[in-house]
């Protein structure tokens, strides 16, 4: 079934923030950070598994910034319509949600403090039986997507 619904003049089609994968590196990198501690204990007693270890994190992490953060960027894609709201994501598990306004119940703003430093959002939205969350928007189109959904309701 494809979307004939236009969209929002207000909104683009992919509204996904730019230093989202700024913020997603940041978040890496504290995990990198976090995942140094248990490496570290596991050093004093086994330092051949530490070693392994430590080398599976790094490599994980380097595969992370490198490759899967720009392709999990190009994958995002939210949009606006006159009648719903479409949610594509996922790198390996692609998802596809739509959603029409009527059956929206609730949307949340929200905003952690690497968010709120960086100017972005994640929008929830609650249905009768499950949430959506558009992550790593702008704090202006999130704030006009809330609007929208509650005057559309």
């Amino acid at each position: 079934m494809k979307n004939t619904d236009k969209p929002i003049s207000k909104i683009k089609t992919n509204i996904i923030s730019k230093k989202a994968p700024v913020i997603w590196r940041i978040r890496a990198t504290a995990a990198l950070i976090a995942a140094a501690f248990p490496v570290g204990a596991l050093f004093a007693f086994h330092k051949i598994a530490a070693l392994i270890l430590g080398a599976f994190v790094i490599i994980t992490y380097v595969i992370l910034i490198l490759f899967y953060f720009p392709v999990l960027y190009k994958s995002c894609r939210y949009f606006i319509g006159e009648s719903l709201i479409e949610i594509k994501k996922g790198v390996f598990f692609r998802k596809h949600t739509q959603i029409g306004f009527p059956k929206i119940q609730y949307c949340v703003f929200m905003q952690g403090p690497i968010q709120k430093i960086f100017g972005v959002c994640s929008v929830r939205l609650l249905t009768a039986g499950s949430f959506e969350i558009m992550r790593d928007i702008s704090a202006i189109n999130g704030k006009k997507i809330k609007l929208i959904v509650e005057q559309e309701r």
